[in-house]
């Protein structure tokens, strides 16, 4: 969300559109109304590990209900009540703000609060695969981005402690030879005296 609000202010991003749960936010925005101008702070709810809160400011576009149901490939069928949903113009950006979350990956999610996302030239979708199943048949490209939380796949990101050492892949990793050839990997197990498997 932050590097996109940076851009957003800039001019340099436009037409792209984020979902974030943040039950505050959308409780702040259901009191100013449609068509009202808010300043509000975003995301960073859960603890720091997944990012500080994002300064935002915008007009509020629409107010929904948060009631959808999914068109699938996954779940089609399966009724959603997110709680009040607000979305938010942020200098031609969309911020879909819900009550509750749940987990992206169809279309409807946007489509039921009057956004099209085929017409969006960047669609933020905050998962690491199951946006596959509804949002790849729409997109041109797509650019995986490593954010901060728990759901890294970088094991170098976290602090292991309690475990034997060494062991494989955490200390590979941290040696900076992840991604070398396989017989390095090998080189390294027998270096370190780490059995594959064990």
């Amino acid at each position: 969300m932050a590097p996109l609000s940076s851009q957003s202010c800039c001019g340099r991003a436009r037409d792209a559109v984020v979902v974030i749960a943040n039950h505050a936010a959308v409780h702040r925005v259901l009191q100013a109304g449609v068509a009202a101008q808010i300043a509000l702070m975003v995301g960073g709810k859960v603890d720091r590990l997944h990012g500080d809160p994002v300064a935002i400011s915008g007009t509020v576009r629409l107010l929904s209900d948060g009631r959808w149901t999914h068109e699938g490939p996954e779940n089609a069928g399966v009724s959603v009540n997110n709680g009040p949903i607000a979305v938010i113009d942020v200098a031609g950006n969309l911020v879909v703000l819900t009550t509750t979350k749940t987990a992206p990956g169809d279309l409807q999610q946007l489509k039921a609060v009057g956004i099209d996302p085929t017409r969006q030239h960047i669609l933020i979708v905050k998962v690491a695969i199951r946006w596959r199943g509804g949002y790849l048949p729409i997109t041109k490209h797509h650019i995986d981005v490593e954010t901060p939380g728990l759901g890294s796949v970088n094991l170098a990101n976290f602090d292991f402690h309690e475990i034997r050492r060494p062991i494989f892949p955490l200390d590979w990793i941290r040696s900076g030879m992840m991604g070398s050839r396989p017989e390095d990997e090998a080189s390294f197990r027998k270096t370190t005296g780490e059995v594959k498997g064990a």
